[in-house]
């Protein structure tokens, strides 16, 4: 229909109207199932009420007042208004004296949707009882046709009607102010082309050029389903805090509301983080006296925006906000549909705000000879995800807060309930006081969070490695204490050749304090040194020799390394001439006639065992001091809480440069049990970890959740062993969880968290089959260990809030080596508090039940395969190479999940391009392989924020296909190489690869490598391993690798980051013979 042809129509049907910019808007919201959350309900319990009398009474209101007459239909794209029913609807129902039931019913009748088109817009519910005269009525009215200010003017003629028989009598003058509704959606679409208007539009732009929309939610119960469902709890002010904060209001002469909506906004500000955001206030939009009593829905809900700053006082921001809705209230009539459109078009926020604010009274009857009760309304849909509606009455406060179930639970709505009482008592009290010291927190909560923490546990003094080692010898000598290959060590055994060690690096100079370095293969060398360090009271640090020589050069300097123990087959360049350098193998001969008793060194539980680098944000690598009280403190914890049994064999399988191998390393030789060596380079292979599983058959094994979702992907152990799964470094996700038990019915898995500065684990969390998760906490605090999630102002933050983890407790480290600033920074003391404190950086939060919920990094650190990285490193990097301007290094995550790194970059000069391969040599030559960037992007200019720095959250996607874009094939593919192609775009879920295309280079990782093998593997049985693909990889030189009666020679793997991986992984493995040779 055109646009004429709807003019015809509306002609031919007088009844119609167009629907204004709010019933539009409404109209919108309904076909988005949210149409119940807008009906507009008023509950009454009556006693001696006329039934009939009061029907009629409605009924004469609606025929006076044309707007309750309306229904809604869109023609031909246009949303229209037909004048259509002049009764409402009557549902009536009978109850046997149960109040709770009928209430119940009613409630639910309230919130039934309805049909804009197809019925009266105004219901009248009843609930009778056999019993008595009492009856539960509801008036339920589409907000569509009514707003605050109506619902008042409609009560009225209600009760005007009611009084006088049902009959209704209005003034000629007063009917056509009810009745001028038309008027005002004219006026409103002039208004808008008017100067008022377009002045109005370029205030509303201007004011949320920078402002943000925060995001609150509950933390995540197991089996928690989201409904998208609306709930609402009351809220009651005691009335000495009412009259208290009505001086406040006549002394500062600032409203109530203000006070009320300043005290809702800085709790969300406290609970969210954020100091400059939006809330919906709805405002009367009846500036023009023409409308001031038009019936009708007028009201127009705007954003009300605050900045403010942690050292502004609470009389600063009640001012701030008074001068945002005084402006508001002088733009209230440009509509919030236009307003929501035009932030959409510019900052593509779709949620300009998701909590509301508003003072909005129950309807009131006022019926001769009735007596009369306003009952509670429970909405049962949400309009946004928390409103707080509040009203006065008989010089008290009440009201409700309205929330979306599927975000908030019923506990977590309580306690922002109590928040806000907790913080407008506060903010009454002392206006002068910086709103960054403002408490919010219900004393509940701290009572609560003072028990989760209680986790004191007495370990005798002096606790040390050395010395629960040689407890264990002396307790289980004849155990077996080490399994390599087909070697096997008894823990007298291996602790004589420890100590042949210890005593000959003694003889050498090695004394109590010193610090030394290893630089091994796993092996029982490997173990040997690292023991013997230990005999000693030595500091041993673990190094990586596959790292450049200028981190390693770094290292070894910069933790003031004595001496360094080794092995012949290692090959690593370092300044040689700086250090002892004993080579174990070669030194066998004179380790042997050393005497094997145990070193009598006196070691105390606060000297240092070892110190372990990580990624650091300056561009170099920060060496992590821990105590044996740490160390000591997680191996008994994890003795009482793991509880070991005879026979129990773990797997040492995780490069001993990350803490997480010292639970492989110590904890199994603490405790009587076995230490089997994993072959070396064979953590990120799942088939040779399942094959080592079973010929050493180990009981308890450490996994990175990402080598997790492998090693599900994998077929399962066909005689499983295992009894229990520990997983740490990274986040573990809930479909991991759920999968794994579908594997491994009878293992346990125990999701462990701690970062390398709190020795391991300072929380866990033991994961039940049963239970479905929606999410994975890192669990509870382990023994003598103390979390504390606080704010950025370091207050503590309520259960359920988010904030920063810290960590107090026996288990924090001394510091970093050589770097007593960034000591400083990160470890420090509060005044609550006699220990240190480490600053995680991780963001958290309490549950309801004490565990704690990872909600990821409040800096650029995050964890990648289970490798803790620092962003800002690779960035500092990545300036020092020619014509680099800046550069912001992000995580993104590919289509089948897994994490990479990208590198966003500009350049100083764009005359001058960057030659790819050039810069990622240079990059090879600084940082280590998992931190290398698998894609890069040039761009003209960074988006900025106001005050000028990068704006991350406005950066462009880095999506896999549009970073790297092949040619297409021009060759006819052969089946297998057509095999191979489709195996790579289901997993890497990229359409345009080249069969030359390195899988490395075009998103591939070790996960979804092995992902490709378990399709390849269906189709080619047995016919490859997994260090086939890493010696094969593309999909050119795999179908040579299968191709058994092809001549072709590959020659396409080169010197590429793809073989840096694979060489750092696969060392010492050499091909398996084929029929055919494809060089690689």
């Amino acid at each position: 229909m055109t646009l004429y042809r709807l003019r015809m129509y509306m002609i031919a049907n007088v009844n119609t109207s167009h629907a204004s910019l709010i019933e539009r808007q409404f109209w919108l919201l309904g076909q988005q199932g949210k149409n119940s959350a807008y009906n507009v309900n008023s509950i009454f319990l009556f006693e001696n009420l006329d039934f009939t009398q009061f029907i009629a009474s409605v009924n004469a209101v609606i025929n006076t007042v044309e707007i309750l007459r309306s229904s809604y239909e869109m023609i031909d794209g246009e949303i229209v208004r037909f004048d259509k029913f002049n009764q409402c609807t009557v549902i009536k129902r009978t109850f046997n004296d149960n109040f709770y039931e009928a209430i119940n019913w009613v409630n639910q009748s309230c919130n039934q949707d309805f049909d804009l088109a197809n019925e009266p817009l105004v219901k009248v519910i009843t609930a009778k009882f056999n019993d008595s005269e009492n009856l539960i009525i509801a008036i339920s009215i589409h907000h569509i046709v009514i707003d605050l200010s109506s619902k008042d003017k409609i009560a009225k003629l209600i009760s005007n009607a009611y009084n006088n028989s049902g009959k209704l009598t209005v003034s000629t003058r007063d009917n056509e102010i009810f009745n001028n509704y038309q008027s005002f959606s004219n006026n409103q679409s002039k208004w808008l082309l008017s100067p008022k208007g377009i002045k109005s539009a370029n205030y509303w732009r201007g004011k949320l050029n920078n402002s943000s929309t925060i995001k609150l939610d509950t933390p995540r119960a197991k089996n928690y389903e989201h409904n998208s469902k609306g709930r609402s709890i009351e809220i009651a002010l005691p009335k000495e805090i009412w009259q208290d904060l009505k001086k406040i209001s006549q002394k500062n002469i600032i409203s109530s509301y203000v006070i009320l909506l300043t005290s809702y906004y800085l709790l969300l500000a406290k609970y969210s983080g954020e100091s400059n955001f939006c809330i919906a206030v709805p405002l009367s939009n009846r500036k023009n006296s023409i409308f001031r009593n038009t019936i009708g829905c007028l009201v127009n809900t705007v954003p009300i925006c605050v900045e403010f700053v942690d050292k502004d006082s609470v009389f600063d921001v009640l001012k701030k906000v008074r001068v945002a809705l005084l402006e508001a209230h002088r733009h209230q009539e440009y509509p919030s549909i236009e307003i929501i459109n035009d932030n959409l078009k510019k900052m593509g926020n779709k949620k300009l705000y998701r909590h509301g604010f508003t003072f909005e009274h129950p309807m009131k009857l006022d019926l001769k000879g009735v007596q009369g009760e306003v009952l509670y309304y429970e909405p049962l849909n949400s309009q946004l995800d928390l409103f707080l509606r509040l009203w006065e009455d008989e010089e008290q406060l009440y009201g409700y807060i309205e929330y979306d179930s599927s975000i908030f639970d019923n506990i977590s709505a309580q306690r922002f309930r109590d928040s806000f009482k907790v913080l407008l008592t506060n903010l009454i009290s002392n206006t002068d006081i910086a709103v960054s010291s403002l408490d919010y927190v219900r004393e509940k909560d701290s009572t609560d969070i003072a028990k989760f923490n209680n986790t004191s546990v007495y370990f005798e003094d002096r606790l040390n490695l050395k010395l629960l080692f040689e407890r264990q010898v002396e307790n289980t000598p004849n155990n077996i204490a080490l399994i390599y290959k087909d070697k096997r060590y008894t823990y007298r055994e291996f602790n004589s050749e420890v100590n042949k060690l210890s005593h000959y690096l003694n003889n050498k100079g090695v004394k109590k304090g010193d610090v030394v370095a290893v630089v091994c293969e796993r092996s029982i060398s490997m173990m040997t040194a690292i023991y013997s360090i230990l005999k000693l009271g030595a500091v041993y640090v673990p190094i990586d020799g596959e790292l450049p020589k200028n981190r390693i050069d770094y290292m070894l300097s910069q933790s003031r390394v004595k001496a360094i123990l080794t092995h012949s087959n290692i090959q690593f360049h370092f300044n040689k001439s700086a250090y002892d350098i004993f080579v174990l193998d070669h030194l066998e001969c004179e380790i042997t006639a050393f005497p094997n008793n145990n070193p009598e060194v006196e070691i105390s539980s606060n000297d240092l065992a070892y110190i372990i680098f990580t990624s650091g944000s300056t561009g170099k690598p920060k060496g992590v001091m821990n105590l044996h009280s740490g160390i000591a403190n997680v191996m008994l914890w994890m003795k009482a809480d793991f509880k070991p049994v005879k026979g129990d064999v773990v797997l040492q399988k995780t490069p001993y440069s990350f803490d997480i191998s010292l639970f492989e390393i110590y904890w199994p030789l603490l405790v009587g049990a076995t230490v089997a060596l994993a072959i070396p380079g064979s953590h990120k292979d799942v088939h040779q970890i399942q094959k080592q599983i079973s010929q050493y058959q180990v009981t308890i094994l450490h996994l990175v959740p990402s080598i997790l979702n492998t090693f599900i992907l994998a077929k399962p152990l066909k005689e499983n062993s295992l009894c229990k799964v520990v997983c740490c470094g990274e986040e573990l996700l809930s479909h991991s969880v759920n999968s794994f038990f579908k594997s491994y019915t009878s293992t346990e898995l125990i999701n462990i968290y701690g970062p390398t500065e709190a020795a391991i684990a300072v929380s866990c969390f033991r994961c039940n089959k049963n239970e479905k998760y929606k999410f994975v906490p890192i669990g509870k605090p382990i023994s003598n260990t103390v979390i504390h999630i606080l704010d950025k102002n370091l207050n503590q933050s309520p259960i359920g809030v988010v904030g920063e983890l810290f960590i107090e407790g026996v288990q924090v480290a001394e510091g970093y080596v050589g770097n007593d600033i960034l000591t400083q920074q990160q470890f420090f003391a509060r005044s609550s508090s006699q220990d240190s404190l480490y600053k995680t950086g991780d963001l958290a939060r309490w549950t309801n039940d004490g565990e704690l919920e990872f909600l990821g990094r409040k800096d650029s650190q995050v964890k990648l395969s289970g490798l803790r990285i620092e962003l800002s490193e690779i960035e500092t990097i990545m300036h020092q190479y020619t014509n680099i301007q800046q550069s912001v290094a992000v995580i993104e995550k590919k289509p089948n999940g897994s994490m990479f790194i990208g590198i966003l970059y500009t350049v100083e000069n764009d005359q001058k391009e960057i030659n790819e391969s050039r810069l990622k040599n240079y990059l090879s030559k600084y940082l280590p392989i998992y931190m290398l960037p698998v894609f890069y992007m040039k761009l003209a200019k960074f988006p900025l924020t106001s005050s000028g720095k990068i704006n991350r959250n406005q950066l462009p996607k880095i999506v896999l296909s549009q970073v790297k874009s092949f040619k297409k094939n021009k060759i006819k593919l052969t089946q297998i190489q057509q095999t191979v192609m489709d195996a790579w775009k289901t997993v890497l879920q990229h359409d345009n690869l080249s069969i030359e295309a390195h899988f490395f280079e075009v998103g591939g990782d070790s996960m979804s490598l092995m992902q490709v093998l378990n399709i390849l593997d269906k189709v080619f049985p047995n016919r490859l391993k997994s260090v086939d693909l890493f010696r094969f990889v593309t999909i050119k030189s795999i179908a040579c690798f299968l191709d058994i009666d092809g001549n072709r020679k590959i020659t396409d793997v080169k010197e590429t980051r793809a073989n840096k991986i694979r060489s750092a992984m696969k060392r010492n493995i050499k091909p398996r013979k084929r029929h055919k040779e494809c060089d690689v």
